[in-house]
């Protein structure tokens, strides 16, 4: 729906805009994510926002279309972009265009890595815009209703690329604790969840203090048990994130990740 928007927004910036608009002449019931693949995120660095904006804006209309995306998220603390009106429909999958929001992330993430550096800032960016959304209009967080653009059946193409893809489960994870469920948060929009190692507080060695302490694959209590610690156990700390109001210790050498209040440093 052109104009496109064009504006970039921080999480917060961009809930308060959300908070705003009635979706009385259109309300989505989903979300599809994608990545733009060209340009890469390298390569978006090499111009601005705005000769990007423009460009894809200039695009789009030369296909014919009466819109575009939704947003398209890079890996700015103001990454959300705003482009076609979240309240109408726009144009960015066959089959899903007439019911869901779609979300570009900046990059080719079938060969940018999203999980560490700036591509991870990106798919950040895009959990919390999901997540917000998803707050607003009621959008039930889980695979039915958070898509992949790959599987639209009249899509061809592999977005929004395989290390995206690959990682959807863990992304819709964070999506629901970026809202204060499912996770380890309180209902909190200050913030992305994020692994951001930070040192422990005192030093490396500790020792288990409570009986049968679950090994998480991840830093959540909601994430998958690799094992069990008995009481007593002594156990090498490699670093620590906080995740909302619970911290947690990475166990060497790849352990896995246990409750920090359940380990006595030593």
């Amino acid at each position: 729906m052109w104009p496109a928007d064009k504006r970039f927004m921080t999480p917060e910036q961009f809930k308060a805009h959300v908070a705003a608009l009635d979706f009385k002449s259109w309300r989505p019931i989903g979300i599809v994510w994608h990545n733009t693949a060209s340009p890469t995120l390298k390569r978006w660095h090499e111009y601005s926002r705005a000769h990007w904006m423009d460009g894809l804006e200039s695009y789009y209309k030369g296909l014919g279309w009466s819109g575009g995306p939704h947003l398209f998220c890079d890996d700015g603390p103001d990454g959300i972009g705003l482009f076609n009106r979240l309240d109408a429909r726009g144009t960015h999958s066959p089959s899903f265009n007439a019911q869901y929001v779609g979300i570009e992330h900046v990059g080719d993430f079938a060969s940018e890595d999203d999980d560490t550096g700036p591509g991870l800032k990106v798919k950040l960016n895009g959990i919390a815009a999901t997540a917000i959304l998803c707050a607003r209009l009621g959008i039930p967080v889980d695979r039915a209703h958070i898509k992949l653009h790959k599987e639209d059946p009249r899509t061809t193409h592999d977005c929004p690329g395989s290390d995206m893809a690959i990682d959807i489960n863990d992304s819709i994870r964070k999506v629901m604790e970026y809202m204060g469920v499912g996770g380890d948060h309180d209902p909190n929009w200050e913030h992305v969840v994020h692994d951001t190692p930070v040192p422990p507080p005192k030093s490396y060695k500790g020792i288990v203090n409570i009986e049968n302490l679950n090994i998480r694959a991840e830093s959540s209590s909601s994430s998958t048990i690799k094992g069990v610690l008995p009481k007593g156990a002594e156990v090498l700390v490699a670093n620590s994130v906080k995740n909302g109001s619970t911290e947690w210790y990475r166990l060497e050498p790849g352990v896995g990740w246990v409750a920090a209040r359940y380990i006595t440093l030593q």
